[in-house]
C-alpha cells in the first residue's frame, strides 16, 4: 500500500509538470509505469505519427484543382463587374466559366464521394447538401488557407501529441491506483457481525 502511496504522488508530480509545460522524458515515466504500459505508450506515439504522414487522396487533390480554376474565373467575373474598368461582356463571359467550371466539380467530388463515402472527411461540409456557384457556398479541402474554408484543420482527424499521450498514461494509471483492490475493501468488512434488527428474531417457525 506505501508502494502505490509513493507512486500515487509521483505520478501527480509528473502530470504537474507535464500541465506545466515541463518535458517528462522516458525514462521518469519508467519509475511509475510498467514495461508493457511503456510498450503501449511507445506504440501509440507511432501510430499517431504514422496517421500525421496521410497525405491527401488524389480525388481530393484534383477536386482542389478544379475547384481553383473555378474560383479564378470568379474572381475575373468580379474584377469585370465591380472593377475601375467594367467590362460586361468579359464580365459574362468568365461568368459562364466560373458557373461551369464550379459545376464541374462539384459534380466531380460527388461523384467521389458516392463510390468511396470515407472522402467526405477531407471536405468541410456535406458535398450533397445545398450548394451555389460561389466561392463561400461550394464544399472546401479542409485546412485550405482560403477564408470561405469552415474546417482550418490540415488533416481530416485530431491527432495526439507526445505530451497529450503521456498525460492520458499517467491518469490512467494514477485513477487504476487510486481506485485500489477490490481486496482491500473486502478486508476491511466485517461479515460476521448480524445486523442488528435480526440478531433477536426466532426464526423456528419458518421453513427454508
Amino acid at each position: 500500500m506505501k508502494t502505490n502511496i509513493k507512486k500515487i504522488s509521483r505520478i501527480q508530480t509528473l502530470l504537474d509538470r507535464l500541465n506545466s509545460e515541463v518535458q517528462v522524458p522516458a525514462r521518469e515515466l519508467e519509475t511509475v509505469l510498467s514495461p508493457s504500459e511503456m510498450i503501449e505508450l511507445n506504440k501509440s506515439w507511432a501510430e499517431e505519427k504514422a496517421m500525421g504522414r496521410i497525405k491527401k487522396p488524389p480525388e481530393i487533390v484534383k477536386y482542389g484543382k478544379l475547384l481553383k480554376t473555378a474560383c479564378m474565373y470568379y474572381g475575373k467575373m468580379e474584377y469585370h463587374h465591380t472593377g475601375r474598368k467594367k467590362n460586361a461582356r468579359l464580365s459574362k463571359m468568365f461568368s459562364d466559366k466560373a458557373d461551369s467550371a464550379f459545376e464541374q466539380a462539384i459534380e466531380y467530388i460527388r461523384d467521389m464521394v458516392s463510390t468511396d463515402r470515407e472522402l467526405a472527411i477531407w471536405l468541410d461540409r456535406d458535398v450533397f447538401g445545398e450548394t451555389s456557384w460561389s466561392p463561400d457556398r461550394i464544399p472546401r479541402v479542409i485546412g485550405s488557407k482560403n477564408f470561405e474554408c469552415l474546417n482550418k484543420n490540415k488533416k481530416p482527424y485530431r491527432g495526439m501529441t507526445k505530451k497529450q499521450l503521456k498525460i492520458t498514461f499517467l491518469e490512467i494509471k494514477l485513477k487504476e491506483l487510486s481506485s485500489g483492490p477490490l481486496e482491500a475493501f473486502m478486508d476491511d468488512m466485517d461479515f460476521h457481525i448480524q445486523p442488528k434488527k435480526l440478531r433477536n428474531v426466532d426464526f423456528s417457525s419458518f421453513r427454508f
